[in-house]
């Protein structure tokens, strides 16, 4: 979703006869959706599903193995699912705010209520926020109307920075995600991580 359009012309210039799955075409998502896919639920399973048929084929000897796999990855991912669940009992319909979409579609399937959307989007693509979005965004955290303030603890600009002061100053819990799985963590970890975080977080409130 144009996320990583630099990886056709990397595939484009190599020679190799690469096999590619296009992980927004498994999802029917297209350009303009939040690319940052790997926090939507749905999304590690179909890809999944998805790698193991197409090893199968490949590799035809390998078929048992790769099965054995995919159902040792259902049952490690069953966690994460239950964790998801669990907090969506207790937490759906809590007000959260984001400086960035990146954590947005964890949020939904949560069932948390997100504010400042239109400023999130401009963050991302570099376009500087309204001042009306940025006063909007301040007045949620002065107000204390979101119990948890999601920022992208791998950007950093000055006023991301300040609404990450402004939370602090008017003590809304502030939580950092990662657009990159983290060294030494399987995604699941990663994930169920930042959920805990998350909880942390939110129980504040509750």
């Amino acid at each position: 979703i144009g996320y990583d359009s630099w990886m056709e012309r990397l595939i484009t210039s190599s020679k190799s006869s690469s096999q590619i799955i296009v992980i927004a075409n498994l999802l029917g998502k297209h350009m303009g959706a939040n690319p940052h896919l790997w926090y939507d639920p749905v999304t590690m399973p179909t890809y999944a599903s998805a790698l193991t048929l197409l090893l199968s084929q490949k590799d035809p000897s390998h078929h048992d193995y790769y099965l054995q796999q995919k159902k040792a990855f259902d049952k490690n991912y069953q966690t994460l699912i239950e964790l998801i669940s669990r907090l969506k009992q207790k937490y759906q319909g809590a007000p959260a705010i984001a400086t960035e979409p990146v954590f947005n579609y964890m949020a939904d399937a949560i069932g948390l209520k997100m504010n400042g959307e239109d400023f999130q989007l401009n963050i991302m693509n570099d376009i500087p926020p309204t001042a009306s979005q940025t006063r909007s965004f301040e007045s949620k955290l002065q107000n204390r109307e979101v119990y948890v303030l999601i920022y992208n603890s791998q950007v950093s600009n000055p006023i991301t920075s300040r609404m990450q002061s402004i939370a602090e100053q008017n003590n809304i819990p502030t939580i950092g995600v990662t657009e990159t799985q983290p060294q030494g963590k399987s995604y699941v970890q990663w994930m169920e991580d930042e959920l805990n975080d998350l909880s942390k977080a939110l129980q504040q409130h509750h």
